[in-house]
């Protein structure tokens, strides 16, 4: 209510003062309610569409482990004989588009596997499943509960997206490791074997991946396919690790 002693002036002023406040109050908390939300892309070379549908324009594919921003848009392609949702996302470098929600999770961020290990159907030790996901294996991680983290993503071994709890101590969330193992992986499924040598050797070569926790595993396969005694030194008596095969 306004004041009495306010003349009318001045009551015209303190209503627009009021009116300008509340649009902003709405403004702000409209775009609280769009917040961007960091996601994963947990499939490689997903496919970014101009709109939601698979006939629409082709920009580009989304790597396995991205990080792209959810733009608080969804969409149905029902012109197909299985409806098929879409999300809204924008890439690293302002790129936007479409992709299959199934392909992206949201709220998560995105680890890769440095060992094998055991993964559970709910955050309890009674609940291990038969299952395990592998060394190098990228996934995005949804949460934390009580010394565990949720993580979804497909197994080297498996053939379709899976969700799971595990301890964390299982998992790097460095750039640098998520990157090595896509690349590793990549190489190593390469049937030539010169071409497989070439490509774990620009891994080896590249200063940005020399932190990385996988690198004695690319230059132990390097060593498998091409003996040199300039590896010879490289490991001490007794080294290992456990490599893909």
């Amino acid at each position: 209510m306004f004041n009495q002693s306010l003349t009318p002036m001045k009551k015209i002023l303190y209503s627009s003062m009021l009116i300008l406040m509340s649009v902003c109050l709405f403004s702000c908390g409209s775009e609280s309610g769009k917040t961007n939300l960091g996601a994963v892309c947990i499939w490689d070379r997903v496919s970014l569409y101009d709109a939601p549908s698979d006939k629409a324009k082709w920009l580009t594919a989304v790597s396995l482990g991205e990080k792209v921003t959810f733009l608080n848009e969804t969409a149905i392609d029902s012109a197909v004989s299985k409806p098929v949702e879409y999300l809204k996302i924008k890439l690293l470098d302002g790129k936007t588009g479409w992709v299959r929600t199934d392909f992206v999770v949201l709220d998560a961020r995105p680890a890769v596997f440095i060992n094998d290990a055991n993964y559970y159907n709910r955050p309890d030790l009674m609940t291990k499943s038969n299952n395990t996901f592998s060394l190098m294996d990228i996934v995005a991680v949804k949460g934390d509960q009580d010394g565990w983290v949720e993580i979804k993503g497909k197994r080297s071994k498996g053939s379709w997206i899976e969700t799971g709890w595990i301890k964390p101590e299982n998992l790097s969330f460095e750039e640098v490791d998520l990157a090595v193992a896509k690349f590793t992986i990549a190489a190593l499924a390469l049937k030539d074997e010169a071409k497989k040598l070439e490509a774990l050797n620009e891994i080896a070569a590249n200063p940005d991946f020399s932190s990385s926790v996988f690198m004695q595993l690319v230059q132990e396969k390097i060593y498998e396919l091409q003996p040199d005694e300039e590896y010879e030194d490289y490991y001490d008596e007794g080294d290992s690790i456990e490599v893909v095969e």
